[in-house]
């Protein structure tokens, strides 16, 4: 999703450059504006880029796939500059001609980057590739493949469901004085559901690693799903705790089934790139 918006944003920089000339009262503002995009385009593709580059050393070779990547990024910027030579004593000061080039080009550059995301098949989760694997897998019992759920996952967007999940938060002074320390420390995740709201709440101790946060969406997930689980609430006020461990044990068998399927279909089920808030709270 990133490396796409890093595109758009690149493309929306290069078209502030070019109107930049006909609003010359505005020179100054398109031009920061125009920086600006540039500089989250920076950030947003140094970070995919990592990303990406971690997938693709499947060999554990994430130093050579790095060397090929940017011997493969200087060849094209090179061919690129050699293009753009050729079209400058080509067009000249054809303004229709120019804008008509722009256009298509970069038409072609978000398709053609569209495309090769769409090719990806990331095997780790992310929130919506987990959010559309445990939807199909409650609803069917079937774990689906990695290329299909690649295919199906939103690229701009984030799968919405009727429950908003806030992992990671900070404990105010009341959730502080009515929150259970021991299933806290032992399960490394706590959850929270506020009535009102409709969203859970997730609270994280210094050691949940991302093993524990795969079990905790999946928990969240189930909850989600049934939409009937007053059985796992503490209390029945508007921001109740659930009951982990009585959660954990109804739902024993249908986690590990879960993993089962999932690593035979390739899924990797010991990392996971969930965004969440660094909010953290001491075991010890």
């Amino acid at each position: 999703m990133w490396r796409f918006y890093a595109d758009i944003l690149n493309d929306l920089a290069i078209s502030l450059d070019l109107t930049a000339p006909f609003f010359k009262h505005l020179l100054l503002p398109i031009t920061c504006l125009s920086n600006l995009s540039r500089s989250i385009v920076g950030v947003a593709g140094g970070s995919t880029r990592a990303a990406l580059t971690q997938h693709q050393a499947i060999a554990h070779n994430m130093g050579d796939v790095s060397a090929k990547d940017g011997s493969q990024e200087t060849l094209v910027n090179l061919l690129a500059l050699i293009v753009n030579i050729f079209l400058l004593r080509t067009i000249k000061r054809d303004r229709v001609l120019v804008w008509f080039l722009y256009f298509t080009l970069t038409s072609l550059h978000l398709f053609a980057n569209y495309r090769a995301i769409r090719t990806l098949q990331l095997r780790t989760f992310n929130w919506n590739r987990f959010v559309l694997l445990c939807e199909n897998y409650f609803s069917s019992g079937q774990i689906q493949t990695v290329q299909y759920i690649n295919r199906t996952e939103p690229i701009l967007n984030e799968v919405r469901q009727s429950m908003r999940c806030n992992v990671g938060i900070q404990l105010n002074e009341i959730h502080a004085q009515s929150i259970d320390i021991d299933p806290f420390i032992k399960n490394h995740f706590s959850i929270l559901f506020n009535q009102n709201l409709k969203c859970f709440d997730v609270f994280l101790t210094d050691n949940c690693d991302d093993v524990d946060l795969i079990k905790c969406y999946f928990l969240l997930q189930y909850l989600i799903y049934s939409k009937n689980f007053d059985k796992f609430l503490v209390t029945s006020t508007n921001a109740s705790w659930i009951d982990i461990d009585r959660l954990q044990t109804t739902l024993f068998h249908l986690y590990q089934e879960f993993l089962s399927k999932a690593q035979k279909m390739g899924w990797d089920v010991k990392q996971a790139k969930f965004l969440i808030n660094n909010y953290r709270y001491a075991s010890k």
